[in-house]
């Protein structure tokens, strides 16, 4: 090929064409550069829907099963106790910013420490109820073990939740603690305003599924702290969705006709404050509707 037959627009073109392709060759290098210098974080592939992002800063967890240990992750997978409830087995135990690298033997680099804690804490409850948590007081420190011991439970049965003694354990624990903890009662209960709460209709929900009728006082005397002027139960969307299917599944279980105007509210609030004839936001949507033009 002849160069000097090229025509000034063969020459700007080629120019061109010469210097992207430079460019993109950098490009490359970086991103290249950037893979070795950031490998990921897991080493096996998603078995779940959801594990921690390695580039979250914070990712709130919670309650490590029935242990009383809550943990957080930070930024890298670092799993990170948060707070530790009392009269549990972690009371005690453990100090708030340790970090947990692994529990009975499973180290949590690398993988997803969600099914790990989940594994461990299944075990425990059929065997020995032992839980071995791999511990540091820093990233510097070194590793220690700290061993609680949770409840014991049993395995559960091969068709769970049917015909399962763990899982009869479980309910039975549950409507016990929801029926009568004094704790849960005064902040869920009691002290929840007008409106109820989500939680102990949740709580109401969980007792009436029991079938057992030794529930159904709990459940009554829930729903007789709300308000005699039922307008003043107000217009919190999801307060009253949970509230309102707790309490016609009451009366739909007992026939208890003091909670009908209740009932009744809730039906009528939801129509009124339907939006577009489909949906509700989470407030007074009467106001939204009022400023939007008619189609």
């Amino acid at each position: 090929m002849n160069v000097g037959t090229w025509d000034k627009r063969t020459v700007r073109a080629v120019v061109a064409y010469a210097s992207l392709a430079a460019l993109c060759m950098q490009f490359a290098a970086g991103a290249a550069r950037a893979d070795d210098a950031k490998k990921p974080y897991y080493t096996e592939p998603p078995l779940y829907a959801f594990r921690p992002n390695p580039e979250q800063e914070e990712i709130i967890f919670g309650n490590v099963g029935v242990s009383g240990l809550l943990i957080n992750f930070y930024k890298g997978v670092v799993a990170t106790v948060d707070k530790r409830l009392p009269n549990t087995p972690a009371d005690g135990k453990f100090k708030t910013g340790q970090i947990i690298t692994g529990v009975n033997g499973v180290k949590f680099i690398g993988r997803n420490p969600m099914p790990i804690l989940g594994e461990a804490l299944t075990k425990a409850e059929a065997t020995d109820g032992a839980l071995v948590f791999d511990v540091k007081d820093n990233e510097q420190a070194p590793e220690k073990q700290v061993r609680i011991t949770i409840p014991v439970l049993g395995a559960y049965g091969a068709t769970w939740p049917l015909n399962s003694g763990k899982s009869k354990r479980i309910i039975k624990d549950a409507a016990t603690f929801y029926s009568t903890d004094k704790t849960f009662k005064r902040d869920f209960y009691e002290a929840t305003g007008e409106d109820g709460s989500i939680g102990a209709a949740l709580a109401c929900l969980f007792l009436l599924s029991t079938g057992d009728d030794q529930y159904l006082p709990c459940v009554k005397r829930y729903f007789a702290h709300f308000p005699s002027d039922v307008k003043k139960i107000g217009n919190h969307t999801w307060n009253n969705g949970y509230n309102g299917i707790a309490c016609a599944e009451y009366y739909l279980r007992t026939g208890d006709a003091e909670v009908l105007p209740i009932i009744q509210y809730y039906c009528d609030d939801a129509a009124a404050r339907q939006s577009f004839g489909c949906s509700w936001g989470h407030g007074d949507t009467r106001r939204v509707r009022a400023t939007l033009p008619a189609a």
